[in-house]
């Protein structure tokens, strides 16, 4: 039996499911999901767990660490230069830090970041400005 707490609320469940189902199921931001982090270091170690799980696009899981959005700015870019050279960028077959891979091409890349970019910015809330 596995023990979710979401803001001091406790949710049992007679299995270990993933944590992605479950925020989905609790309509939780994964991010917010903590399976018992009762301390700072414990909160940290599962976001960081959280981001390498990632989210799924097409079927395949990407994570959302630094290095994977270091990369994909990279990508980003250089199809931005194409498009600006009226130039076709080829696929690209990215390799993300939790070892899943998605080839990038232009035809979705813009669906790639409607679901990716909010994934990866749900970790960095923002104040509303003032």
């Amino acid at each position: 039996m596995a023990i979710y707490k979401q803001n001091g609320v406790e949710i049992l469940r007679g299995a270990l499911v993933p944590l992605q189902q479950i925020s989905d199921d609790l309509d939780i931001p994964l991010h917010e999901l903590t399976v018992g982090a009762e301390t700072d270091a414990e909160k940290q170690a599962e976001r960081r767990v959280a981001k390498l799980a990632g989210v799924e696009f097409n079927g395949v899981m990407c994570s959302a660490t630094s290095e994977d959005q270091h990369g994909l700015s990279g990508i980003w870019m250089q199809f931005a230069l194409a498009k600006m050279q009226g130039q076709e960028m080829p696929p690209v077959n990215f390799h993300f830090e939790n070892g899943s891979k998605l080839v990038l091409t232009t035809e979705n890349l813009d669906d790639f970041k409607a679901v990716w970019l909010p994934f990866r910015m749900s970790f960095f809330p923002m104040p509303a400005a003032e």
